[in-house]
């Protein structure tokens, strides 16, 4: 046993040696270069309330691994931690480094973090008061806004705005939600609106969320009233339709600060009958309701008839039927043909043993 030993474990320990320097070869050789996306993530917040800008959502892991170390670190989502508890307001740099990825890499891997360092703005909150404007739409917007007159009023007229300073620095007025003119057709009317905040002014706080408008611009009106035409829509010519009555009357209320149209005019007024085309040429005598379009600032009153009658108008029958023909011309017998005498039919003969006919 000695002597075997002695004889067979030098060349045992040299055998696994250079299996090790084999395989330490191979492995260093296996060893490459990737690159992933992590998620960045900023944590620990700052000691005084701070708005951060244009921090990256991911940064690029640059991992020296061998095959087998690369398949593990694949198949997880690494994320980058970027501590910020010591920012300031202003321009802030904060290094990255290998530890900063969760969760760790696998022994033997190192990493790279590009880049190695993160720039960012950082900007205090502040609280400014601020005008209220309210948008407002519908009836004569264009002429009021011409003639410069306050057409709403709202309460309260200011309100406090707090967020990130470089929100606010821009900011001139707080916006609210736009109104339609035609919802204070009574003096009375009060509304209730909340502000409009978009984009980047979501970020805001506003105090109070609520506003109360009423108007206080009136337009004076006059009725008015106008002989309308009534014009079938989609009309086609191979589909005659007829109405009735042609025309309707039309009573709007018209602003006095609009130009009165030309007497006997349908004062730009349109009168639509809109009915399917194919159930008028099946069915007779279809009722259908008139619209009225007006123009900008002429409020609709009534129209008499409310609906009219269309029927679907046949074509004339000379226009359906096909022409007859003439008949051929006759030509008289001509000298050598000697014309036939209509001959009397014989009578049958009477029946043995019966009276002969009295003579006429």
């Amino acid at each position: 046993m000695t002597k075997f030993l002695r004889t067979k474990l030098p060349i045992f320990a040299l055998s696994l040696l250079l299996s090790f320097c084999f395989w330490l070869n191979v492995s260093g050789q296996d060893t490459s270069v990737h690159d992933i996306e992590a998620a960045l993530v900023p944590v620990n917040e700052p000691k005084v309330r701070l708005a951060l800008d244009d921090i990256p959502e991911t940064v690029t892991v640059r991992i020296t691994a061998n095959t087998a170390q690369f398949r593990l670190i694949e198949n997880r989502r690494h994320v980058v931690r970027l501590d910020v508890s010591e920012a300031v307001a202003g321009s802030n740099t904060i290094p990255l480094d290998g530890d900063k990825i969760v969760p760790p890499l696998p022994r033997g891997a190192s990493a790279k973090l590009v880049p190695e360092a993160i720039s960012f703005e950082a900007y205090g909150y502040a609280t400014v008061e601020l005008p209220v404007r309210v948008p407002y739409q519908g009836l004569l917007r264009e002429y009021l806004q011409a003639s410069g007159q306050t057409v709403l009023e709202v309460t309260p007229a200011t309100a406090l705005v707090s967020g990130p300073t470089n929100r606010l620095e821009n900011l001139m007025e707080l916006t609210t939600k736009a109104v339609d003119l035609r919802s204070f057709a009574n003096p009375e009317t009060t509304l209730t609106i909340p502000p409009q905040l978009t984009g980047p002014a979501r970020e805001l706080t506003v105090s109070p969320t609520e506003f109360k408008v009423r108007a206080l611009a009136t337009v004076k009106r006059k009725p008015a009233v106008f002989r309308v035409p009534v014009r079938l829509k989609g009309a086609r010519p191979d589909i005659p339709a007829t109405l009735s009555p042609e025309a309707v009357t039309v009573s709007v209320s018209w602003p006095l600060n609009v130009p009165d149209p030309p007497e006997g005019s349908d004062g730009g007024l349109k009168a639509v009958a809109d009915v399917d085309l194919g159930t008028l040429e099946r069915r007779r005598n279809v009722r259908v309701v008139i619209e009225v379009e007006t123009p900008v600032g002429v409020e609709l009153l009534s129209v008499r008839p409310a609906s009219v009658t269309a029927n679907w108008r046949q074509p004339p029958e000379s226009a359906t039927q096909p022409p007859t023909q003439p008949a051929p011309p006759q030509t008289p017998p001509s000298e050598s043909e000697p014309q036939r005498t209509p001959t009397a039919e014989p009578k049958p003969a009477p029946p043995a043993g019966a009276e002969p006919p009295e003579a006429s």
